[in-house]
């Protein structure tokens, strides 16, 4: 991961700006979320955290998350340049997420879990922090199983 984590670390402004902060799919995962105004909100992998701020107007607030620091301070500064201001931004991997039990009604991952290290165990973090009932939307590719064509694409993908 530390290979992977300084090359997300230095193409985190791109990704500030880059093709990930619009489009459709964003839309779709506000509906999807189908949020009423009150809810707490868990994006995991935010990168510049897009998500999240596409979420932000609609919930109480949310909590943006990525192992690289990198990428939270470019999630700051994109919240900061929207004026949004009910986020919090956490370091913290997919695996290993410090939230209490049924913490967050609606959890996100939005282009992330292919650059997971262990998907099966981010999912059921998923489900111990998300609250029963509670909706989680995810969205991703798929990557390859072998590990040089898996680098590669996630080489491919920090020069978008």
């Amino acid at each position: 991961m530390s290979v992977l984590k300084g090359r997300w670390e230095k193409a985190a402004e791109a990704y500030a700006t880059g093709e990930h902060k619009s489009g459709r799919e964003l839309e779709l995962v506000v509906e999807f979320a189908g949020p009423q105004g009150r809810e707490y909100v868990l994006d995991i992998g935010a990168g510049a955290g897009h998500t999240a701020l596409a979420l932000a107007p609609h919930v109480r607030s949310v909590v943006v998350t990525d192992p690289v620091e990198a990428m939270l301070g470019a999630a700051r500064r994109v919240f900061e340049q929207a004026g949004v201001r009910n986020a919090e931004f956490m370091p913290a991997s997919a695996e290993r997420l410090p939230f209490q039990d049924g913490a967050f009604d609606i959890v996100t991952s939005r282009l992330a879990a292919h650059h997971f290290e262990d998907v099966p165990l981010a999912m059921r973090e998923v489900a111990r922090v998300l609250r029963p009932g509670g909706v989680f939307v995810f969205v991703d590719t798929l990557a390859p199983e072998d590990e040089e064509s898996a680098a590669f694409q996630d080489e491919v993908e920090r020069l978008r």
